[in-house]
């Protein structure tokens, strides 16, 4: 992907357009944050146009490297300019189109898309967007690099329990090159290994379940990959 669109989503990694009028920027910049939080990288207009920037120049570019179009179907999504043009813009593209059914439930091309419920939480919304991205093996290198990106930005203890218990055994692309990167990332991650020491080994079963390799943890808590 080019520089300038790699500043634009703020590195690589899945990318997803949140479609929604602009009544509703809260609840978008709500689950912009929590796809971040998971390695994933949102595009939501009022946050990421710089005042001074061309701004339709700035939505093609960020309509035109995205992964996913989400729609907040609220009911003021139809009154907006541009939201019916966006996903029309995904649909032409062959890009994925996720609705999230609120006040408005999907319609046109949009109405054979298994909607997310619009009463669940954000964090909800983020852990159904990133896993349905992760089932997809067109996505496979963009959603390995949001396992690195969780896994080298994590933070605390909770970001580690999100990674391991719900993130990891989501991935199953795996290749003895992204083991060997993962578990490099992994031992340079205190906040992951340190979560790992003191809450326990469980995510080595999903991960292994989901690899031709083996996953251990060692006497410091560091992760070894040993190729079969």
């Amino acid at each position: 992907m080019p520089r300038t669109k790699i500043a634009l989503w703020g590195g690589p990694g899945l990318r997803f357009f949140i479609s929604h009028s602009h009544v509703d920027k809260v609840t978008a910049a709500a689950l912009k944050e929590e796809l971040e939080s998971l390695g994933a990288h949102a595009f939501v207009a009022h946050e990421d146009i710089k005042p001074t920037s061309h701004w339709q120049d700035e939505m093609l570019d960020a309509l035109g490297s995205m992964h996913v179009l989400v729609a907040l179907l609220t009911k003021d999504f139809r009154k907006s300019k541009w939201t019916d043009q966006e996903v029309g813009y995904a649909i032409s593209s062959s890009v994925p189109v996720i609705p999230i059914r609120m006040d408005v439930s999907p319609y046109g091309f949009m109405s054979d898309v298994q909607a997310l419920r619009g009463n669940d939480s954000a964090g909800k919304w983020a852990k159904a967007l990133v896993e349905y991205a992760f089932e997809s093996d067109d996505l496979a290198s963009p959603c390995f690099r949001t396992i690195l990106n969780a896994t080298k930005n994590c933070l605390n203890y909770k970001a580690a329990d999100v990674l391991l218990r719900d993130v990891l055994p989501m991935y199953r692309h795996w290749t003895p090159r992204r083991a060997r990167r993962f578990v490099r990332a992994y031992n340079e991650s205190q906040q992951v290994y340190d979560s790992v020491r003191y809450r326990g080994q469980g995510f080595l079963t999903a991960l292994n379940d989901q690899t031709n390799g083996q996953f251990s943890v060692s006497k410091d808590y560091k992760l070894k990959w040993s190729q079969p």
